[in-house]
């Protein structure tokens, strides 16, 4: 049976259970979550497990292999992300850079109270893609596999590189050492938080409808699944916590852009991968 959506709160009772959280959970989950970093900071700080501090650099080939069989299936998709990059190239690279392959180097500027060190990465089209992505904050584990699906299924890599990739893998996204602090805050996100979200599933199925009856390709952006990636040209419509994610993608133009009034979107359309709408206004504001 399908999940039913929590039922909407009315307004004295969405108040009181906002002043709950705020009052009690956070304060708690901050206390819990302290204790527990500080209990895992020694084991991070002898071992430096790669899903804490990056990719190690004898890790790289394996996902190298698979992320240039990516590039190869997808050039029109690559070209984008190229262009993407070649705007941001004067701006910090995505904060998940680390977790890809990629060569960096430290530039130490010292100053007379602090010290500061500025990293300069090089990496592919196709690592900055899926590095763009996470720290958009899609599913680490979920972006692997979408990436290992996607060349296994077209057949381009061995059963020994296939081994490799997944050897590499499983310790990136493995996350044992804050596995408790993600139960705890996925308990409050689908217990207590998820109750206090205003109901907006209306309003997403007005946009849809409107783009569909005049013709123009639309897909629903969900949490489960990241298929709608590779679809050229289709107008986006993010559905609950996707929509802060695909807020943060909107900062990647042309692969992404957001638009928000009816006469943006053939525009919109032609010069980007694709466009997101979280909502549409079919007359200009005066």
């Amino acid at each position: 049976m399908a999940e039913q959506p929590p039922r909407p709160l009315n307004p004295v009772l969405r108040i009181f259970l906002v002043t709950l959280v705020l009052i009690i959970f956070v304060p708690l989950f901050v206390i819990i979550g302290s204790i527990y970093v500080i209990l895992c900071l020694p084991y991070a700080a002898i071992f430096r497990p790669p899903h804490v501090y990056g990719i190690r650099k004898n890790d790289c080939p394996p996902v190298e292999v698979y992320l240039h069989h990516f590039e190869q299936l997808y050039p029109d998709l690559i070209q984008f992300v190229s262009a993407a990059h070649t705007r941001r190239k004067n701006q910090t690279a995505a904060s998940a850079t680390k977790f890809w392959p990629q060569k960096h180097t430290n530039t130490i500027i010292p100053l007379i109270a602090v010290t500061i060190v500025e990293t300069q990465y090089t990496f592919s089209q196709g690592a900055g893609f899926f590095a763009t992505l996470q720290s958009a904050g899609w599913d680490k584990r979920m972006l692997w596999t979408f990436l290992q699906s996607t060349v296994e299924q077209a057949g381009l890599v061995t059963e020994e590189q296939k081994a490799a990739y997944a050897k590499v893998m499983e310790k990136m996204v493995s996350g044992k050492m804050f596995k408790g602090l993600e139960i705890i805050l996925g308990f409050l996100s689908n217990k207590v938080f998820k109750r206090l979200q205003v109901d907006d599933t209306p309003k997403l199925d007005e946009v849809a409808e409107h783009f569909t009856q005049s013709g123009r390709p639309v897909v629903r952006v969900r949490d489960d699944s990241l298929d709608w990636i590779l679809q050229r040209g289709v107008i986006l419509v993010p559905e609950g916590k996707t929509k802060v994610k695909m807020q943060r993608l909107c900062h990647f133009p042309p692969v992404w852009q957001e638009i928000t009034m009816d006469s943006q979107v053939d525009t919109s359309l032609a010069g980007n991968w694709q466009i997101v709408c979280p909502k549409i206004t079919t007359k200009e504001t005066v």
